[in-house]
């Protein structure tokens, strides 16, 4: 095999950087307070439908309530963190 079609197995590949999961949930507590869909939500922070669900259950757990609309409240009234 010549040596330029050799993948290169020094190492992992790099990783692109994550955002931090504290700026992603605000991310998407943003994306619903603008009252955008699950789909819109999870296009704009890159995520598949079902991981984002999952994720909003995270959030919800974290901020101690129970709907997006209690959610869209606590992330109102927090707009400044």
């Amino acid at each position: 095999m010549p040596p330029t079609a050799r993948l290169q197995t020094d190492g992992p590949a790099p990783r692109r950087p994550r955002p931090s999961s504290r700026r992603a949930n605000r991310e998407v507590l943003d994306g619903l307070a603008a009252g955008l869909s699950d789909r819109e939500v999870a296009l704009r922070v890159m995520l598949f439908e079902p991981a984002l669900r999952a994720t909003l259950q995270s959030i919800y757990r974290k901020l101690g309530v129970r709907s997006r609309r209690e959610a869209v409240a606590y992330r109102v009234s927090h707009r400044s963190d």
